[in-house]
Protein backbone atom coordinates (compact mmCIF):
# COMPACT_ATOMS: atom_id res chain seq x y z
CA UNK A 1 0.00 0.00 0.00
CA UNK A 2 1.48 3.29 -1.10
CA UNK A 3 0.28 5.94 1.19
CA UNK A 4 1.72 9.05 -1.82
CA UNK A 5 -0.87 11.32 -3.18
CA UNK A 6 -1.11 10.58 -6.31
CA UNK A 7 -0.28 13.26 -9.10
CA UNK A 8 -3.10 16.12 -11.06
CA UNK A 9 -3.70 13.13 -14.26
CA UNK A 10 -4.49 15.14 -17.70
CA UNK A 11 -8.44 15.31 -18.28
CA UNK A 12 -9.95 16.58 -21.39
CA UNK A 13 -13.01 19.10 -20.12
CA UNK A 14 -15.34 17.00 -22.03
CA UNK A 15 -14.67 14.76 -19.33
CA UNK A 16 -14.85 16.41 -16.67
CA UNK A 17 -17.84 18.45 -17.65
CA UNK A 18 -19.85 15.12 -18.44
CA UNK A 19 -18.52 13.36 -14.70
CA UNK A 20 -20.14 16.61 -13.12
CA UNK A 21 -23.72 16.70 -15.42
CA UNK A 22 -24.28 12.94 -14.11
CA UNK A 23 -23.50 13.52 -10.79
CA UNK A 24 -26.74 14.20 -8.69
CA UNK A 25 -24.68 17.56 -7.13
CA UNK A 26 -25.86 19.02 -10.85
CA UNK A 27 -28.92 18.21 -11.47
CA UNK A 28 -30.97 21.16 -12.62
CA UNK A 29 -27.50 23.25 -12.68
CA UNK A 30 -26.99 25.03 -15.90
CA UNK A 31 -24.63 24.37 -18.45
CA UNK A 32 -22.28 27.66 -18.38
CA UNK A 33 -21.77 27.01 -14.50
CA UNK A 34 -21.16 22.79 -14.95
CA UNK A 35 -18.39 23.74 -17.81
CA UNK A 36 -17.07 26.75 -15.86
CA UNK A 37 -16.40 24.45 -12.79
CA UNK A 38 -15.15 21.61 -14.76
CA UNK A 39 -12.68 23.61 -16.55
CA UNK A 40 -11.00 24.62 -13.30
CA UNK A 41 -11.04 20.70 -11.72
CA UNK A 42 -8.27 18.51 -11.48
CA UNK A 43 -8.72 14.93 -12.11
CA UNK A 44 -6.63 13.02 -10.34
CA UNK A 45 -5.59 9.11 -10.92
CA UNK A 46 -4.71 6.71 -7.94
CA UNK A 47 -3.65 3.35 -8.69
CA UNK A 48 -4.50 0.66 -6.84
CA UNK A 49 -3.62 0.55 -3.01
CA UNK A 50 -3.22 4.58 -3.08
CA UNK A 51 -4.66 6.36 0.21
CA UNK A 52 -5.99 9.05 -1.08
CA UNK A 53 -6.35 10.75 2.06
CA UNK A 54 -5.57 10.17 5.82
CA UNK A 55 -6.53 11.78 9.02
CA UNK A 56 -3.95 14.34 10.09
CA UNK A 57 -3.31 15.30 6.34
CA UNK A 58 -6.92 15.55 4.36
CA UNK A 59 -7.97 18.44 2.63
CA UNK A 60 -10.86 20.08 2.67
CA UNK A 61 -13.09 19.11 -0.49
CA UNK A 62 -14.84 16.66 -1.78
CA UNK A 63 -14.30 13.57 -4.09
CA UNK A 64 -15.96 12.21 -7.02
CA UNK A 65 -15.51 8.58 -7.81
CA UNK A 66 -15.11 9.20 -11.80
CA UNK A 67 -13.77 5.14 -12.34
CA UNK A 68 -12.91 2.16 -9.80
CA UNK A 69 -13.64 1.54 -6.24
CA UNK A 70 -12.72 3.21 -3.04
CA UNK A 71 -12.76 1.65 0.35
CA UNK A 72 -12.92 3.51 3.56
CA UNK A 73 -12.23 2.38 6.75
CA UNK A 74 -10.36 3.32 10.23
CA UNK A 75 -8.05 1.84 12.58
CA UNK A 76 -8.42 -0.10 15.22
CA UNK A 77 -6.04 0.50 18.61
CA UNK A 78 -4.24 -2.77 17.34
CA UNK A 79 -3.96 -1.24 14.09
CA UNK A 80 -6.25 -4.05 12.37
CA UNK A 81 -8.80 -2.02 9.43
CA UNK A 82 -12.32 -1.98 9.70
CA UNK A 83 -14.20 -0.97 6.86
CA UNK A 84 -17.31 1.22 7.22
CA UNK A 85 -17.80 1.08 2.66
CA UNK A 86 -16.84 0.15 -0.65
CA UNK A 87 -17.65 3.07 -2.79
CA UNK A 88 -18.59 2.94 -6.42
CA UNK A 89 -18.44 5.52 -9.07
CA UNK A 90 -20.59 8.21 -9.13
CA UNK A 91 -20.04 8.42 -5.08
CA UNK A 92 -18.51 11.44 -3.05
CA UNK A 93 -16.46 11.42 0.00
CA UNK A 94 -13.83 13.95 1.68
CA UNK A 95 -14.26 16.69 4.38
CA UNK A 96 -16.17 19.21 3.79
CA UNK A 97 -17.23 21.23 6.99
CA UNK A 98 -19.07 23.35 4.72
CA UNK A 99 -21.55 20.86 4.55
CA UNK A 100 -22.00 18.87 7.76
CA UNK A 101 -19.53 16.35 6.15
CA UNK A 102 -16.28 14.81 8.29
CA UNK A 103 -14.81 12.08 7.74
CA UNK A 104 -13.14 12.22 11.42
CA UNK A 105 -10.21 9.71 11.48
CA UNK A 106 -11.43 7.91 8.05
CA UNK A 107 -9.01 6.76 6.06
CA UNK A 108 -10.27 5.91 1.83
CA UNK A 109 -7.83 3.73 -0.51
CA UNK A 110 -8.34 3.15 -3.75
CA UNK A 111 -9.05 -0.83 -4.05
CA UNK A 112 -9.29 -0.60 -8.33
CA UNK A 113 -6.85 1.46 -10.24
CA UNK A 114 -9.62 4.81 -10.08
CA UNK A 115 -10.23 8.04 -11.57
CA UNK A 116 -11.17 10.98 -8.94
CA UNK A 117 -11.98 14.58 -9.48
CA UNK A 118 -11.70 17.26 -6.74
CA UNK A 119 -13.42 19.72 -5.65
CA UNK A 120 -12.44 21.98 -3.64
CA UNK A 121 -14.19 24.21 -0.57
CA UNK A 122 -14.42 27.08 -2.67
CA UNK A 123 -15.70 25.05 -5.18
CA UNK A 124 -18.34 24.01 -2.92
CA UNK A 125 -19.08 27.51 -1.87
CA UNK A 126 -20.06 28.66 -5.16
CA UNK A 127 -22.09 26.00 -6.05
CA UNK A 128 -24.19 26.27 -3.15
CA UNK A 129 -24.20 30.27 -3.24
CA UNK A 130 -25.41 29.73 -7.02
CA UNK A 131 -27.61 27.25 -6.60
CA UNK A 132 -28.94 26.42 -3.15
CA UNK A 133 -30.94 23.11 -4.31
CA UNK A 134 -27.09 20.95 -4.63
CA UNK A 135 -27.49 21.49 -0.50
CA UNK A 136 -30.01 19.00 -0.42
CA UNK A 137 -28.50 16.64 -2.65
CA UNK A 138 -25.09 16.50 -1.11
CA UNK A 139 -26.97 15.57 2.45
CA UNK A 140 -28.88 12.97 1.18
CA UNK A 141 -25.49 11.71 -0.33
CA UNK A 142 -24.33 12.26 3.25
CA UNK A 143 -27.68 10.18 4.78
CA UNK A 144 -26.23 7.28 2.01
CA UNK A 145 -23.41 6.97 3.03
CA UNK A 146 -24.30 6.60 6.70
CA UNK A 147 -26.57 3.95 5.86
CA UNK A 148 -23.92 1.85 3.96
CA UNK A 149 -21.63 2.01 7.13
CA UNK A 150 -24.52 1.34 9.18
CA UNK A 151 -25.12 -2.09 6.85
CA UNK A 152 -20.89 -2.56 6.75
CA UNK A 153 -21.34 -2.57 10.77
CA UNK A 154 -24.50 -4.83 10.78
CA UNK A 155 -23.06 -7.29 7.89
CA UNK A 156 -20.13 -8.04 10.55
CA UNK A 157 -22.33 -8.62 13.44
CA UNK A 158 -24.81 -10.81 11.99
CA UNK A 159 -23.26 -12.51 9.54
CA UNK A 160 -20.32 -15.32 9.33
CA UNK A 161 -17.21 -14.82 7.39
CA UNK A 162 -18.40 -16.95 4.31
CA UNK A 163 -21.50 -15.24 4.23
CA UNK A 164 -19.70 -11.90 3.81
CA UNK A 165 -17.08 -13.22 1.55
CA UNK A 166 -20.00 -14.07 -0.56
CA UNK A 167 -20.94 -10.86 -0.73
CA UNK A 168 -17.86 -8.89 -1.09
CA UNK A 169 -16.86 -11.38 -4.18
CA UNK A 170 -20.34 -10.27 -5.82
CA UNK A 171 -19.40 -6.93 -5.42
CA UNK A 172 -16.31 -6.93 -6.91
CA UNK A 173 -16.96 -9.48 -9.40
CA UNK A 174 -20.09 -7.40 -10.89
CA UNK A 175 -19.08 -5.89 -13.82
CA UNK A 176 -17.02 -8.59 -15.01
CA UNK A 177 -17.59 -12.50 -13.42
CA UNK A 178 -14.15 -11.56 -11.86
CA UNK A 179 -11.82 -10.19 -9.41
CA UNK A 180 -8.22 -9.39 -10.37
CA UNK A 181 -5.19 -8.39 -8.40
CA UNK A 182 -7.18 -9.03 -4.78
CA UNK A 183 -4.41 -11.03 -2.50
CA UNK A 184 -5.77 -13.07 0.71
CA UNK A 185 -4.06 -10.73 2.47
CA UNK A 186 -6.37 -7.93 1.08
CA UNK A 187 -9.78 -9.91 1.03
CA UNK A 188 -8.98 -10.41 4.39
CA UNK A 189 -8.48 -6.83 5.54
CA UNK A 190 -11.55 -5.55 3.62
CA UNK A 191 -13.43 -8.14 5.84
CA UNK A 192 -12.16 -7.90 9.41
CA UNK A 193 -10.89 -10.91 9.37
CA UNK A 194 -7.74 -13.16 8.85
CA UNK A 195 -5.16 -14.22 5.41
CA UNK A 196 -5.97 -18.42 6.53
CA UNK A 197 -9.94 -17.54 6.63
CA UNK A 198 -10.11 -16.71 3.16
CA UNK A 199 -8.17 -18.88 1.89
CA UNK A 200 -10.03 -21.61 3.87
CA UNK A 201 -13.22 -19.99 2.55
CA UNK A 202 -12.26 -19.59 -0.90
CA UNK A 203 -11.11 -23.52 -0.96
CA UNK A 204 -14.45 -24.48 0.33
CA UNK A 205 -16.34 -22.18 -1.89
CA UNK A 206 -13.96 -23.87 -4.93
CA UNK A 207 -15.01 -27.32 -3.89
CA UNK A 208 -18.78 -26.11 -3.73
CA UNK A 209 -18.48 -25.16 -7.51
CA UNK A 210 -19.34 -21.32 -6.76
CA UNK A 211 -15.56 -19.76 -7.78
CA UNK A 212 -12.14 -20.48 -9.18
CA UNK A 213 -9.52 -19.34 -8.47
CA UNK A 214 -6.29 -19.21 -8.71
CA UNK A 215 -3.30 -16.80 -7.84
CA UNK A 216 -4.83 -13.20 -7.74
CA UNK A 217 -7.65 -14.18 -9.84
CA UNK A 218 -11.07 -15.25 -8.59
CA UNK A 219 -13.85 -16.12 -11.37
CA UNK A 220 -17.42 -16.51 -9.92
CA UNK A 221 -18.61 -19.50 -11.46
CA UNK A 222 -22.35 -20.06 -9.63
CA UNK A 223 -23.75 -16.55 -9.18
CA UNK A 224 -26.94 -17.86 -7.61
CA UNK A 225 -25.15 -20.59 -5.34
CA UNK A 226 -22.86 -17.54 -4.31
CA UNK A 227 -25.80 -15.25 -3.40
CA UNK A 228 -27.38 -17.59 -1.36
CA UNK A 229 -24.17 -18.05 0.59
CA UNK A 230 -24.29 -14.36 1.22
CA UNK A 231 -27.89 -14.24 2.37
CA UNK A 232 -26.50 -16.79 5.09
CA UNK A 233 -27.19 -14.79 8.50
CA UNK A 234 -26.00 -15.83 11.88
CA UNK A 235 -22.43 -14.85 13.14
CA UNK A 236 -20.14 -18.17 13.90
CA UNK A 237 -16.57 -18.76 14.94
CA UNK A 238 -13.98 -18.93 12.26
CA UNK A 239 -12.53 -21.79 13.83
CA UNK A 240 -9.56 -23.25 13.90
CA UNK A 241 -6.79 -21.61 11.41
CA UNK A 242 -5.48 -23.15 8.24
CA UNK A 243 -2.03 -23.99 8.64
CA UNK A 244 -1.18 -23.50 4.86
CA UNK A 245 -0.05 -19.41 3.68
CA UNK A 246 -1.78 -17.73 0.80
Amino acid sequence: MTTSRTSDAPSNLSERVALLRAHELFHGVPDDFVARIGARLPMMTARRGTVVYHPGVTPEGLFLLKTGRVALYRLTGGGRKVVVGILEPGATFGDMPTVAQRMGDTFAEAIEDSAICVMSRQDIQELLREHPSAALAILHSVARRLRAAEDELENVAVRSVPARLARLLLRLARNSGRIEGFTHQELAELLGTTRETVWRTLNEFERAGLVTAERRFIAVADVEGLERRAAERGSIGEGRRAQEPT
